[in-house]
């Protein structure tokens, strides 16, 4: 039988794990990583780190093509056109400068997005756009036509002055113009004056970013692929792996291990790992610790992996090989104690 390898993406799981740094949550992931053979990553953020997993190489002058591959991913249809995210956003003055929020502390329903997305149908009727709500958070345009611009991923942006983020390129000056329009017409909306009355952030504006055309792949890099991330599931659908969602506990994975490398991505882009709430953060650890850090180490002492990684941005990525820990006969009452 040949070597069978795992690699494990856990967006913001170094974050996390400074937030939780005494709190006990991360023993048998804190010896993993002692262990390991510890590598720097040339990313800067998951977007890099997920295209770089799967030898994508951007060329030009544009950004990553965040979005479409992640409505491909998604949908499993290839979007036609250029595909850019435009997500739900609030815009907060402080002083003189406007600072981005997104996300989470958004909390966007559904009603809300379908109610905000018919106005800028609306208001773009005319030019062929084309925006999907795949995530109440989450908006994706169509169009037919390259944009023009470069844009900044939202991760950066989110809880910064955005003056030096707003898009650049060649059709900047357009599209600071449409965000304008946007934030006049969401204004109006009644979902804005609802939540004002109710003291949430109001979602005056979009953020885009991501853009793109669906790319080609041309090797597998990865035998099988577990994941419920978008951008990941797209790339493991673009570079002909086995796809899976991820299943509860380690259990599927050990049983379905081969001969060859897998990856399993734990999270996604808005993270598990909220930090701004400890105690969430920290439970998210636990359960890891429980559900996937445990059993995988028993399967490296009993030799049913060969080498285990462990990857974040902030982490670098961490192999673990069967030889530098103990053989350990027991894994299977680890891996079916979870179930």
């Amino acid at each position: 039988m040949g070597d069978r390898h795992l690699t494990v993406l856990v967006p913001g799981l170094s974050q996390a794990m400074r937030v939780c740094r005494t709190s006990g949550t991360t023993y048998v992931l804190q010896k993993l990583i002692n262990r390991g053979a510890k590598n720097t990553l040339q990313t800067d953020s998951f977007e890099s780190l997920a295209f770089s997993m799967f030898n994508f190489h951007q060329l030009g002058g544009h950004g990553l093509p965040v979005a479409a591959v992640s409505y491909y991913g998604i949908t499993d249809k290839r979007p036609k056109g250029w595909c850019l995210r435009i997500d739900p956003a609030h815009l907060e003055p402080r002083l003189t400068k406007l600072f981005l929020i997104a996300g989470k502390p958004l909390a966007v329903t559904k009603d809300e997005a379908n109610s905000l997305i018919a106005v800028i149908q609306e208001l773009y009727q005319e030019h062929e756009w084309h925006v999907h709500a795949l995530d109440p958070d989450q908006w994706y345009l169509i169009v037919p036509d390259d944009p023009g611009v470069i844009t900044t991923p939202i991760a950066w942006a989110m809880g910064k002055d955005i003056d030096s983020l707003l898009p650049a390129g060649v059709n900047a000056s357009l599209w600071h113009a449409r965000m304008n329009e946007i934030q006049m017409a969401f204004h109006a909306s009644p979902v804005n004056t609802i939540r004002e009355a109710e003291a949430r952030y109001t979602i005056n504006t979009v953020w885009p970013w991501g853009s793109g055309e669906l790319p080609e792949l041309t090797e597998q890099v990865w035998r099988r692929v577990w994941s419920d991330e978008p951008l990941t599931r797209g790339l493991a659908k673009l570079g002909k792996s086995q796809l899976n969602f991820v299943p509860k506990n380690t259990v599927e994975i050990i049983e379905h291990s081969s001969c060859g490398s897998d990856l399993l991505v734990l999270g996604g882009i808005w993270s598990v790992f909220d930090t701004s709430e400890p105690d969430h953060t920290c439970a998210h650890l636990r359960d890891l610790e429980q559900r996937w850090w445990r059993p995988l180490w028993a399967a490296l002492k009993a030799r049913v992996l060969n080498s285990l990684t462990i990857t974040d941005v902030g982490l670098g990525a961490v192999t673990v090989r069967n030889r530098d820990v103990r053989i350990w006969p027991q894994w299977p009452r680890f891996l079916t104690s979870n179930k």
